[in-house]
């Protein structure tokens, strides 16, 4: 998550830990359930897709208007959608990381 430049609330929320931040403001310490586990699989996948599209983690905050993402930025749909926004996110990319290499 650090990498990818994703808040600690957004990667609690793409992993769908059911708390909050501490107020002391630094990461909650628990244990991933398996599907916790699933979900935090797909950050390093999309980190992956992002350079063979040739993208930085910056493109991850950008708006985009296209389907699937409807003028969100990929992030938010990953949060708002917990694993499908995930697979949606990194099929996106991985399309746009094939059109490159066809080139």
């Amino acid at each position: 998550m650090d990498r990818l430049q994703i808040a600690d609330a957004d990667a609690l929320a793409l992993i769908e830990y059911p708390g909050q931040l501490v107020a002391s403001g630094k990461r909650p310490r628990f244990h991933l359930t398996t599907r916790q586990t699933k979900l935090a699989g797909y950050p390093p996948e999309i980190e992956a897709a992002l350079a063979a599209a040739g993208q930085t983690a910056a493109w991850l905050r950008r708006p985009i208007r296209g389907v699937p993402f409807a003028g969100r930025a990929p992030v938010k749909l990953m949060a708002e959608r917990p694993g499908e926004g995930g697979a949606a996110v990194l099929q996106f990319l991985n399309r746009a990381a094939l059109r490159k290499s066809l080139r």
